[in-house]
């Protein structure tokens, strides 16, 4: 999976196995076919790929995926550059530097300039540029149905997304998607809904082509009603014929795989992901369930018990009441 790829760290025994790359590549076998041939066409040179707020690092696994079926339908080998990811979660950073592991791992979009501290090499790195796909997912609290008061871009979390657009407007990607909930869609008491100054802002970074949709990943080769809106732009100033593959066909496939692979990670696999102490908290919690099922079972038992020795009682006084001696 070129630098950074971490192909040996998550072998596919660890998760679930999914169909959706096999389908679709299937379903894309004419485009992608004609995407490979000639000396600059798919495959040509790794694809550069970068996320920010990606949670579990979905957007490359789907890449991983959808690069194993390349090479087994197609015999096209179309490795990854996995330059970059950025979480402020601990836990979140955790999962990716032990299942992705990117070239460099930073830990605050809003604190990151040209040069950040990276994590993982814990020294200053350069922010790389030039990436052929950059996802991000800005957090959706402010947006969600959930959240009574839904403050939307005026909210605590609006500056990721500003931080996103900053990213974009700086480093100028060759495609950028972007994931949100459909509460996205929704109006706030009275007011237009939160997508149209979302789509207004990312149409002002020049040179962007912006389209965005409404999915449901039951539409997607997955039995899971979960509806999302994505957000898809290219770069119109990438010319070469490479370049216009990663525009039109590499962009699409991780725009729909991406919505593919969030939440398909089972229990097992947190727990061997998290960290010894996150661990230790679960089974401790377990453990204080269980605890507290046993405790009840015992009030439960207790309780007919003296229900029954109530009645013992009471049928021995009716007796005594009625056969006096």
């Amino acid at each position: 999976m070129g630098e950074g790829g971490g192909g040996s760290s998550s072998s596919s025994s660890r998760f679930p196995e999914r169909c959706w790359a096999r389908k679709m590549c299937q379903q894309l076998h004419k485009e992608l076919l004609e995407s490979s041939q000639g000396p600059t066409g798919l495959g040509c040179r790794p694809l550069r790929f970068g996320t920010d707020c990606a949670g579990a690092e979905a957007p490359w696994f789907a890449l991983r995926d959808i690069s194993r079926e390349l090479s087994q339908q197609l015999g096209v080998a179309m490795s990854v550059d996995h330059l970059f990811a950025c979480d402020i979660e601990w836990a979140c950073r955790h999962f990716i530097s032990r299942n992705s592991r990117p070239a460099a791992l930073f830990c605050d979009l809003l604190a990151r300039d040209r040069i950040s501290q990276c994590v993982r090499a814990e020294r200053p790195r350069l922010v790389p540029s030039g990436l052929d796909i950059y996802v991000a997912g800005f957090p959706c609290k402010d947006f969600s149905m959930l959240n009574r008061n839904r403050p939307c871009l005026e909210g605590p979390h609006a500056s990721i997304f500003y931080g996103v657009v900053q990213y974009i407007t700086r480093h100028e990607p060759a495609v950028f998607i972007l994931e949100n909930v459909s509460g996205l869609l929704m109006k706030r008491k009275g007011e237009e809904a939160p997508i149209h100054e979302v789509m207004a802002t990312l149409r002002n970074i020049p040179h962007y082509q912006v389209r965005g949709w409404k999915v449901n990943s039951m539409d997607y080769y997955l039995p899971q009603n979960r509806t999302r809106v994505r957000v898809w732009a290219k770069n119109t100033c990438f010319n070469t014929r490479h370049k216009r593959w990663v525009v039109t066909r590499a962009s699409s496939l991780i725009g729909c795989a991406y919505y593919m692979t969030t939440f398909h990670y089972d229990f097992v696999s947190f727990l061997q992901t998290t960290s010894t102490s996150y661990t230790l908290l679960l089974l401790l919690m377990l453990l204080l369930l269980f605890l507290l099922l046993f405790l009840s079972l015992l009030l439960i038992m207790l309780f007919l018990f003296l229900l029954m020795l109530l009645l013992s009682f009471l049928f021995l006084f009716l007796l005594l009441f009625m056969f006096p001696f």
